[in-house]
């Protein structure tokens, strides 16, 4: 995966699952969801400097098997130090089967990609 950052902080990692993960909760990652899961992409950051608070803003894009964008999501954020950060969605009729991706960019730089299947 790669690393996106922005001056002083940087995206190290993003994480997918069923439910919000701690860092601490990594065993939960998952990449194959069913049809009435709800998504959630967790977002891991860190600054430079540990001390700094950094504002920035993450934004978060979610593609369909077609490659069509079909939830769009962005938060400014203050970034302290190292953190996480998590974005949900949910298809309320339920998902379509296929393969779909998440994208995550930090102050609208080069995205980190991953993808998932619903099943």
């Amino acid at each position: 995966m790669a690393v996106s950052t922005s001056r002083a902080v940087s995206i190290t990692g993003i994480e997918l699952g069923s439910a919000p993960m701690q860092l601490q909760d990594l065993p939960k990652r998952q990449k194959t969801f069913t049809t009435g899961d709800t998504v959630v992409v967790t977002i891991k950051t860190a600054t430079r400097d540990a001390q700094a608070h950094v504002p920035g803003r993450l934004k978060v894009r979610w593609i369909d098997p077609a490659g069509k964008v079909f939830n769009e999501e962005a938060k400014p954020m203050t970034f302290n130090g190292t953190g996480s950060d998590d974005f949900r969605v949910a298809e309320p009729t339920g998902w379509k089967a296929g393969d779909y991706r998440v994208e995550v960019s930090l102050d609208d730089g080069p995205p980190v990609r991953q993808g998932f299947f619903v099943r």
